[in-house]
């Protein structure tokens, strides 16, 4: 065949397969699949726990320096700390006979602990030598509990929990009828929440719910209850959540904003999304957000914009706040891989290759494993989607330890259809490339199609397609090599095609076997004697795969090539094989009756 006829046939394959295949994912549709979510983490409720402000107040009493101990009070309220330290030691040396002189020696205590970020803290001895100062001169103070109260609650925020659990439980014993008796019993349930003790926990917060008229603490009881069956019943808990949100909005809103950020991812994976950027809005509005769960929440702005088909600009904007705000999270750091890879398939190529390297610097530097997995992921999408070579390596090199994790019905069909597109062009490519480059080698044409096929095409809506444009290659490719008298090449994309999964089952093989049968029949009508010889030994060597393929029609060639071999052994078994008196269909499209009159007399001549 003329080298241009081989390309336009080529043109008309692939037009045939492009108008069968099935359609691919709408380009807008992309974004939402090439995106893969992280899971985001429960966001656990940070406890709250104040005295202070409740118990040191403003005094009415006409004692000696009550105007200075108010303007204390004021003083520690507002949370001027270096002026208050030097306003209660003005305090001390003007009013040595003060009663007050107690409340302050406490509210020194107070003020100390409060102003602590960690327990790490430089100041934390201060703090813990005026509590004992303090305690030494005032052993049985009315004000011994609130300082009981705010040192096991600073334990706590700060993973002390044995210590706190062990203040908590002195202090309910020593004070059972004191006004913080409450606090003290939410105090013993949360250390037990936070030491896994589930039951205790349980126990605990049913007590502070049964006893207790503190609406502040008794939701925070309720909210615990319910993330304690979180992870059993993540549905049920999260409709509970709504519930109690609905009837003590104020107190969550205030005091417990962890739970609206629970509420929000709730609704996300409920695909409620309004509401969901509600939830999440309003925590981020929070002015005790917890910082760990913050990046979360911002990011999930874009999520929520990207399943709601908002504008790129609205959902770039998210992920690079996200960045913005925390650049040092994984978190962070995967919005922004995100927003690099929003709208990929379409920039140029100069432009692909510069995000794909800003984006593989970013992945080095991302701790989790699991989320660094998950961006990988999502950078093989987006350059599978662009049709990338070498697209299909990386995700399969991603997913080795785990090969379902792509398998989802959305993402299957993305890839498939991506997928096909690539080897499509890359077989018509390698093809037109074949007609110049001699040394084009066979695997470089197929072995892609099936390792394509194997892990992804299979079973997919693309099955068929692939497994007729790969036939159709077949034939081109052993058109083109038999064309040049590559007799054993020829037949050898025949042998690897067997071998491969993509073989057709019998009633499909004829399509295929029928065309390459005529022209394998014609060439040996063509050729000089002398010139048969390589072409039949080669037909002799392949001739297990070759007669499977070619079919009872054909079997004449094979009794041809061992009588010009003169091997008679050979020869009478092929001539047992064949039918007597077996002819071509008449309707056999491309069979000339020279062809069939040839195979008749090859037939006869080796019976002679």
């Amino acid at each position: 065949m003329p080298k241009l006829c081989q390309i336009a046939a080529m043109s008309i394959l692939v037009a045939c397969v492009v108008n069968a295949s099935p359609k691919e994912i709408p380009s807008n549709e992309v974004i939402q699949l090439s995106a893969i979510e992280v899971n985001h983490p429960f966001c656990q409720s940070e406890t709250f726990i104040e005295t202070g402000q409740e118990t040191f107040t403003a005094i009415a009493n006409d004692l000696p320096g009550r105007k200075e101990y108010n303007e204390l009070i004021r003083t520690f309220h507002r949370g001027q700390w270096d002026k208050l330290d030097a306003s209660m030691e003005l305090f001390e040396s003007e009013f040595e006979d003060s009663p007050l002189r107690e409340a302050v020696a406490f509210l020194k205590v107070q003020s100390l602990f409060d102003r602590l970020t960690n327990s790490n803290s430089p100041r934390i001895h201060e703090a813990e030598k005026s509590l004992r100062e303090a305690l030494l001169l005032y052993p049985r103070s009315k004000l011994i509990p609130t300082i009981q109260a705010t040192v096991g609650a600073f334990w706590l925020k700060n993973g002390m929990y044995a210590q706190s659990l062990a203040l908590f439980t002195a202090a309910k014993q020593e004070h059972p009828f004191h006004p913080f008796y409450c606090l003290f019993q939410f105090g013993i349930a949360e250390n037990n929440y936070l030491l896994n003790e589930h039951e205790a926990a349980k126990k605990s917060f049913r007590a502070v719910i049964q006893k207790c008229n503190n609406p502040r603490l008794v939701t925070g009881a309720k909210l615990r209850l319910v993330e304690l069956e979180f992870n059993r019943n993540p549905k049920e808990s999260g409709a509970d959540l709504e519930r109690l949100y609905l009837s003590e909005s104020h107190i969550v809103t205030r005091f417990y904003p962890g739970t609206l950020y629970n509420l929000g991812e709730f609704k996300f994976k409920q695909k409620e999304f309004k509401s969901s950027r509600f939830f999440f809005t309003e925590y981020l509005n929070s002015k005790k957000k917890d910082p760990d769960c913050a990046p979360y929440a911002v990011k999930r702005l874009g999520d929520i914009g990207i399943k709601t088909k908002a504008a790129i600009a609205d959902i770039l904007s998210s992920y690079l706040q996200t960045y913005d705000q925390y650049p040092k999270s994984d978190i962070g750091k995967y919005a922004y891989i995100q927003a690099m890879l929003m709208n990929y398939s379409e920039k140029s190529s100069a432009e692909r290759q510069r995000r794909t390297q800003v984006i593989d610097e970013k992945l080095e530097t991302i701790q989790d494993p699991k989320v660094r997995h998950v961006a990988a992921l999502s950078k093989g999408l987006a350059v599978l989607d662009s049709s990338e070579k070498g697209a299909v390596d990386y995700l399969v090199n991603l997913v080795k330890a785990n090969p379902q994790e792509l398998k989802t019905p959305e993402l299957s069909q993305f890839i498939s259809s991506r997928l096909f597109k690539i080897i499509k062009k890359e077989s018509e490519t390698a093809l037109s490339m074949g007609y110049q480059n001699e040394s084009l080698k066979d695997e470089e044409l197929f072995q892609p199609i099936q390792k394509a096929y194997d892990l992804w095409l299979k079973g997919s809506s693309f099955e068929k397609a692939t497994r007729e444009l790969y036939g159709e290659l077949v034939k081109t490719r052993f058109s083109e090599l038999f064309e040049k008298q590559k007799w054993s090449r020829a037949f050898e994309t025949i042998d690897q095609w067997k071998e491969s999964s993509l073989w057709p089952e019998k009633d499909k093989l004829r399509l295929y076997s029928h065309s390459i049968g005529v022209k394998l029949t014609q060439k040996i009508m063509d050729l000089e004697s002398e010139a048969k010889t390589p072409l039949f030994q080669s037909l002799i060597e392949n001739e297990d795969t070759m007669s499977d393929f070619l079919g009872a029609d054909f079997l004449p060639l094979f009794v041809s090539a061992y009588h010009h071999s003169n091997n008679q052994t050979e020869l009478v078994a092929w001539l047992k094989k064949m039918k007597p008196n077996r002819r071509l269909a008449q309707s056999s499209l491309g069979v000339t009756q020279e062809m069939k009159d040839f195979l008749v007399f090859v037939q006869a001549e080796a019976l002679m």
